[in-house]
């Protein structure tokens, strides 16, 4: 058999995710990465009986079917490339419900902005889940700021390395003057 070396795991629920490096040759789950990304349209939403949770930043549309009434949530982006994100509710009926904003691990500590119809609202952490509770009315729209900066991801906390350099969820890349690496390191 082919040796894959696949270092990498991941492991995708409400309750938060992990990513692993895993330095074995053809590891059982290496599968899990090519199915999530398959599977955007089952992992963007989760829902409980009182909020509707927002996992993944995409332009998308859900109706969720509530007890007495459905909620539609849209949600409009330009994310990554731009660190907000706007929801229009349609509702057939004022409902009260939460509406939980995942909060990313490279959100800068300012932390997650809020507002809906314009004006500003707090929200609890819960979870790593940023949730706005409310009583929403049809036409309600919430905007929320993801604020980005630079930051450092060690992909193998062990080795200390490899390092990528970020920019909230961009990896950012360079050349160097003479378009290569050149140095005893790397020859």
């Amino acid at each position: 058999t082919p040796e894959t070396h696949v270092l990498y795991y991941s492991n995708y629920n409400m309750n938060g995710a992990s990513k692993l490096n895993r330095p074995v040759e053809g590891t059982c789950c290496a599968g899990t990465r090519p199915l999530t990304v398959i599977q955007y349209h089952i992992n963007t939403y989760y829902h409980d009986n009182s909020n509707i949770y927002v996992n993944l930043f995409t332009p998308s549309t859900v109706n969720w079917k509530r007890e007495k009434n459905t909620v539609q949530l849209t949600q409009r982006t330009d994310f990554p490339y731009s660190g907000s994100a706007e929801f229009m509710i349609a509702t057939d009926k004022p409902d009260k419900f939460g509406i939980g904003i995942r909060v990313p691990d490279w959100i800068t500590a300012t932390g997650m902005n809020a507002s809906v119809n314009g004006k500003t609202v707090a929200g609890r952490k819960e979870r790593g889940w940023f949730i706005i509770e409310r009583l929403w009315a049809n036409d309600d729209k919430l905007q929320i700021t993801l604020p980005m900066d630079f930051w450092l991801s060690v992909l193998d906390r062990s080795e200390g390395r490899p390092t990528a350099v970020m920019y909230g969820p961009l990896v950012m890349a360079f050349t160097s003057v003479d378009l290569t690496l050149r140095s005893s390191k790397y020859n």
